[in-house]
């Protein structure tokens, strides 16, 4: 087999365990497009409290933000609203929490790698799920690229934290790694593990949204962002992004 058949057998087998997963939480991934133009963040939330699916992704610029649909009192806005996607000079960046902002910040003070950054913070403080945080880095300087993904989990045999970085060089066409907060609805919720998962990504934005919207399990959904970063800047050449929400603003879950 060819490299390419083999990875697009790696990367069928994982879309189906994607699919097939009844909750996976909030996920990301980062990639190349198919093309081989476009550096690709994607970005998806789900939930399963109705108090916890009031909410939308919206967009300001570069930034996705994670807002209230209804604008109802929350127990944990520190949680449950932040800035999921976010980008400053060479750097784009996808997360599941306020840790963007941690990112973000270093990196316009001092830029360095993606686990020194997170070092100040650990798993959120929900046990006993000790909900994983998780992030992704695409950085372009000249004509070298380098994608990043972190998890700082909670350990299997204590409260402590794991903290776990992976970092590529380069990725293939058509193709990004994926990694969640969970792998599927138990007491308590089991965490991601492993290697960042390769999945297949599509050509164009509209594309990636709509493929993973409609794999994403429906039951628990929220939303789904993608962007698109031009490798080769130019004349109105900047990065793009979509989401897809399962509410609309104003609009409050069933069963809230």
């Amino acid at each position: 087999m060819t490299q390419d058949e083999i990875n697009r057998e790696e990367a069928s087998r994982n879309l189906k365990w994607f699919i097939d997963k009844v909750y996976p939480g909030r996920w990301l991934m980062v990639g190349m497009s198919r093309d081989g133009r476009y550096m690709v963040q994607v970005y998806g939330a789900s939930a399963r409290d109705p108090r916890n699916k009031d909410r939308i992704l919206t967009t300001k610029g570069g930034k996705v933000i994670v807002e209230s649909s209804s604008g109802a009192p929350v127990a944990r806005p520190d949680i449950v609203f932040y800035d999921a996607m976010d980008e400053t000079a060479h750097l784009w960046v996808v997360t599941n929490g306020q840790h963007t902002h941690d990112i973000i910040t270093r990196h316009n003070e001092r830029p360095g790698d993606l686990m020194a950054t997170l070092f100040q913070r650990d798993f959120e403080d929900d046990l006993p799920n000790g909900t994983s945080r998780i992030a992704g880095t695409c950085i372009r300087i000249g004509k070298a690229t380098c994608f990043e993904l972190a998890m700082l989990r909670k350990s299997e045999s204590s409260n402590a934290c794991d903290r776990i970085a992976y970092a590529y060089g380069d990725m293939p066409p058509g193709y990004g790694r994926f990694i969640s907060t969970y792998v599927g609805d138990a007491k308590p919720l089991p965490p991601f593990r492993g290697e960042p998962l390769l999945m297949p990504l599509g050509n164009t934005i509209d594309e990636v949204l709509e493929s993973y919207w409609h794999d994403f399990t429906r039951q628990h959904r929220i939303g789904i962002a993608v962007k698109f970063i031009p490798l080769e800047w130019g004349l109105g050449m900047l990065s793009a992004v979509k989401t897809m929400n399962t509410l609309t603003k104003g609009q409050t879950p069933a069963g809230a």
